[in-house]
């Protein structure tokens, strides 16, 4: 078993990425906070956040605008 399968290198892997406005963790859309790194990667624009419900991070993709 590796450790994505029993979830012990989940807080080293990837953050979950949702195209929803809201935390792909624990489905809250009341608080998340921006924790600054954005990039765009193929034409979608990669925002990095904080869920202040379950204190998770995750990515908030969308399309590029233009």
């Amino acid at each position: 078993m590796s450790g994505s399968e029993d979830g012990t290198a989940s807080s080293k892997s990837e953050p979950r990425a949702t195209t929803s406005r809201c935390c792909p963790h624990c489905n809250s859309a009341s608080v998340i906070r921006p924790l600054g790194r954005v990039e765009i990667v193929d034409g979608m624009v990669r925002s990095l956040y904080c869920c202040a419900t379950c204190d998770r991070a995750f990515v908030f993709v969308r399309r590029a605008l233009g």
